[in-house]
């Protein structure tokens, strides 16, 4: 598990978790649903801006949950690792709201 979630040790020694961890599920039915939903509002998007801009919305969104993942974890020491696709659901949902 701390191969794939984010937590300040994991980054320390493995700092490709800042990318993986957005990808990274605890239960089955965690990883259908927000797959559903990104595959969901992805396809929406896709038709109406294109899907090159997805694929940046999406990348700006793990870049944007990474940096949130290190400040918080440098400003509090003990924190429990983080794992789930929240960064990446959040930045489609804004970029649907706000097209």
């Amino acid at each position: 598990m701390n191969n794939l979630t984010f937590c300040w040790y994991g980054f320390t020694q493995r700092p490709w978790n800042l990318v993986m961890c957005h990808f990274t599920h605890t239960s089955f039915f965690s990883y259908a649903l927000d797959s559903f939903i990104t595959f969901w509002i992805a396809q929406n998007l896709g038709q109406l801006l294109g899907n090159k801009f997805v694929a940046k919305t999406m990348l700006l969104s793990i870049m944007c949950g990474s940096t949130a993942l290190l400040l918080h974890h440098a400003t509090n020491v003990v924190d429990k690792p983080y794992y789930g696709s929240d960064a990446i659901l959040r930045g489609l949902i804004f970029a649907l709201m706000f097209k």
